[in-house]
């Protein structure tokens, strides 16, 4: 990588490695992240910049969330970052900018987007942040990319973006508090891993004023800016990776406008299947943990504060719930099954292989979905004897 390294008070320092592999400084003192290792932010030229983006030219322009536009710059083949070039009309005062170095290079993790250095030559204002190939969550369960994210993908974001809030809230000192937490802000790599954008004293979000995104903000923000904001604003995100429905919705009932207070409703009335987003309904998925995370979505945006659960605390559940599945999805046994479901309402099946409907079988909804140890309703389903469906189909256990 090119450039130089750049002490806490921006003075150029020169490359070196330990044995361990992390960059040394002439600093006696470095700084140092949450876990004791240095942290190090390169300087980078005007040229290479202007190079690995072929001269700022749109073909190379990409959009993350809020992050505004930004370039992809290939510095070398195996170097693809994302350049954030400042507007003449965005720009801040040298002392801004450089405060705004200072507090994103002092934080790294895997769950958040790390900031790998910056330039200011020329008067430019340049930050380079690590590339992201997926956009942003919103891209995803809001239709827009035409694509649809598997229930799998949804815990896993879902446990990404916790783990993100917790290395905030938990392992900085003293505690980031992002205040802008929502889908826009959830950016998704190659493998569908999440990390949050978007943070810092010169953000998107922070220019908005204190009243933030309707829907994401918490209702007790005038008393509390701490890190409990972020949990509330996590809660609904968790609400729409279930639902794939909007915060806020004039096209329902006024009294579930917010997605918080709609999703309560149906639980409370035991329609929780019809809050699941529509792209899930139509392939295999765990309706277990779903709820699990609808529950725990609520108890996340608790109108009391106090009754919020942290951050570390979701990260266990989900990852718990997770490993409660895949161990059922392992000890699955290898023959084909279907019983009543306990309503009576139609048939469920416990099976392995892919998605197909049955439309004629007469069945309102007579759609089979298999994922292991998955139960899944067949409504109005009048076919008692389904031995003849699944003749052919494999016996072999699948994991999605």
């Amino acid at each position: 990588m090119g450039g130089k390294l750049i002490s806490c008070f921006g003075i150029p320092l020169k490359k070196n490695f330990n044995k361990d592999g992390f960059k040394e400084h002439d600093d006696p003192n470095p700084k140092r992240g949450p876990r004791g290792l240095p942290i190090t932010t390169y300087t980078y030229t005007y040229k290479e910049l202007k190079s690995g983006t072929q001269n700022f030219d749109t073909e190379c322009r990409v959009h993350y969330g809020e992050l505004g536009l930004l370039y992809k710059a290939y510095l070398s083949p195996s170097e693809v970052v994302a350049v954030k070039r400042a507007t003449r009309e965005s720009q801040q005062s040298p002392s801004d900018f450089r405060n705004e170095i200072k507090f994103l290079s002092g934080l790294h993790n895997k769950y958040i987007l790390n900031l790998c250095g910056f330039c200011e030559e020329k008067g430019e204002q340049i930050l380079v942040y690590e590339s992201i190939t997926n956009g942003s969550l919103a891209d995803h369960f809001l239709g827009e990319s035409g694509l649809s994210l598997t229930w799998r993908e949804r815990v896993r974001i879902a446990i990404c973006v916790a783990k993100g809030l917790t290395y905030l809230h938990e392992e900085c000192y003293p505690p980031v508090v992002h205040k802008g937490v929502k889908p826009t802000n959830i950016l998704l790599d190659h493998n569908f891993h999440a990390k949050i954008a978007n943070f810092g004293p010169n953000a998107t979000h922070m220019l908005m004023g204190a009243l933030g995104t309707p829907g994401y903000v918490d209702p007790s923000y005038v008393s509390n800016a701490g890190p409990a904001c972020d949990i509330y604003s996590f809660g609904v995100v968790l609400l729409q990776l279930v639902t794939g429905k909007r915060a806020c919705d004039s096209l329902r009932d006024e009294a579930a406008y917010y997605i918080t207070d709609w999703v309560r409703f149906k639980l409370e009335s035991g329609d929780f299947d019809e809050t699941l987003d529509i792209n899930l309904r139509s392939t295999a998925y765990n309706p277990e943990i779903l709820l699990q995370m609808a529950r725990l979505g609520l108890r996340c945006t608790d109108l009391d504060p106090k009754k919020r659960l942290s951050m570390s605390q979701v990260v266990q559940e989900l990852e718990h719930a997770l490993q409660v599945v895949d161990v059922l999805l392992s000890n699955a046994p290898t023959a084909l099954t279907a019983q009543v479901c306990d309503g009576g309402s139609g048939y469920t099946c416990r099976s392995s292989g892919s998605d197909f409907s049955l439309p004629e079988l007469g069945g309102k909804d007579a759609h089979i979905k298999f994922d292991g140890m998955e139960w899944i309703d067949i409504k109005a389903l009048e076919v008692p004897d389904l031995s003849d469906v699944f003749e052919d189909l494999p016996l072999e256990t699948v994991v999605t």
